[in-house]
């Protein structure tokens, strides 16, 4: 299934797990492992003994306690204010839970990119707003769909297996009836779309694999017979190997004799069987409408038959990817809450005395990791709409696409309001339990830390 998406994309297809990508990827992750933990360690060396014995009791000075007595100088909830002012008593710890935050979001956001520019592709490529209806030669006259609820335009369409020089394999033909300047839902990547007989648009991969550019001509052969076409443009198109051309070009390589039990002269006297294209009006389901179809003893499938389980496996991986690398963030948080409860203990505590409510002590805790969650969201959706930006076209590079304009441009502004509030999500969820202890912590047990 992986391979048949893969293909889909023109990719190169996976021979095996490599030992050598293994062995790699565990000391990628036991030097990520080191040098996270090489610099809290090299600082816990270096800490007096003195101060580390009253670590947590020792009121902290400098930048925190003027950013904390500012902040109580505003008209904010005492508890709001106090929260705020908590990252910048830890600004080492604050960063790395910023930096967790916004690795997270950054998973979320390319994820979702990754998702729309693939079921975007795949619409586009595949025609999947489309029906196909089969024509068998033996029903004397196309069938007529024309007026028929749901049915934007029809075109008659035909495909062929033909054989283009450089290719060791066969290459798809489609060759379309009536106006070539109609470009049927497909959409254009470069150069222009076909304006008369003798032309034909290709995917980017078959300019890449053939040794071709736009402009170059190619020879189609079958059974003997053969046909230049210039090429004109590129489009995205069902598999890297297609040719799209108009119906007078396919001509010269499908003429045949008529058959004896052919209906007699006719558009479609000389060829087994043709497909309608049908381009469905917007709100119609391409399912209900091939059901209705089928229900009327019309042979017919939707343009995305088959595709959709490359899809899905493809969106199973994300999701999972996206899943663990947010559970990564949210552990992150996790811990450095569990820290500044620590080391605010007794400060939770004197809080207490003052007269302070458990639901109190819950705000200051989960405002300060909101704001550090905002902060990371803000920090996260840039890196997500980057990492979307350069790692799809050089994903889809490697196997010759050219991504048109409109596939990477999918992220509109409710969404990025959305991947930030991810980032304050994750804050929250991480030190909700954390949290919750701390609120919970008897004033007697918190100043006992002193």
């Amino acid at each position: 299934m992986i391979g048949a998406f893969g293909e889909s994309f023109d990719l190169p297809t996976a021979s095996g797990v490599s030992v050598r990508v293994d062995a790699l990827a565990l000391a990628g992750v036991l030097a990520v492992v080191v040098v996270t933990a090489l610099v809290p360690a090299v600082r816990a060396g270096r800490i007096p003994a003195a101060v580390a014995v009253s670590a947590g009791a020792a009121p902290r000075r400098g930048r925190a306690l003027r950013m904390q007595r500012a902040l109580a100088r505003t008209r904010l909830p005492r508890p709001v204010s106090l929260g705020l002012g908590l990252p910048f008593a830890r600004p080492g710890r604050t960063a790395l839970t910023v930096s967790a935050v916004a690795f997270g979001v950054a998973a979320v956001t390319f994820a979702y990119g990754l998702d729309r520019s693939v079921s975007s592709y795949f619409a586009d490529a595949e025609l999947t707003e489309t029906v196909h209806v089969l024509v068998p030669n033996d029903l004397g006259r196309p069938v007529s769909l024309d007026g028929r609820p749901g049915t934007a335009k029809v075109a008659l369409t035909r495909f062929e297996q033909v054989h283009v020089p450089g290719f060791d394999r066969a290459v798809h033909m489609k060759a379309y009836q009536g106006s070539v300047t109609d470009r049927h839902g497909h959409r254009l990547v470069r150069g222009r779309w076909l304006a008369g007989p003798g032309e034909a648009v290709v995917g980017d991969p078959f300019l890449k694999t053939g040794g071709k550019k736009i402009g170059d001509s190619i020879v189609v052969t079958k059974d003997g017979r053969s046909v230049t076409l210039r090429i004109v443009g590129t489009a995205l198109v069902d598999g890297g190997d297609s040719v799209i051309t108009d119906w007078a070009s396919l001509t010269p390589l499908t003429a045949r004799t008529t058959a004896p039990e052919s209906p007699g002269p006719g558009p479609h006297a000389r060829m087994a069987f043709s497909i309608l294209e049908v381009t469905l009006t917007p709100g119609t389901s391409p399912d209900a409408y091939v059901a209705a179809l089928k229900r009327d003893g019309v042979e017919a499938t939707t343009a995305a038959e088959g595709i959709e389980a490359g899809r899905v496996v493809l969106l199973g991986l994300v999701t999972l990817l996206t899943l663990g690398l947010t559970a990564v963030a949210g552990l992150g948080v996790f811990n450095t809450v569990i820290l500044n409860t620590r080391d605010r203990a007794r400060d939770f505590g004197v809080l207490k005395s003052l007269g302070a409510t458990p639901g109190q002590v819950l705000t200051v805790v989960l405002t300060s990791m909101a704001a550090l969650g905002l902060a990371g969201g803000l920090v996260g959706l840039p890196l997500g709409v980057a990492a979307h930006r350069v790692v799809l076209p050089a994903m889809t590079g490697t196997g010759g696409l050219i991504l048109p304009y409109g596939l990477l441009e999918i992220f509109p502004w409710p969404l990025m309001v959305l991947s930030v509030l991810a980032g304050v999500a994750i804050a929250l969820l991480g030190a909700l339990i954390p949290a919750g202890r701390a609120a919970r912590i008897g004033t007697a047990a918190a100043l006992r830390s002193e």
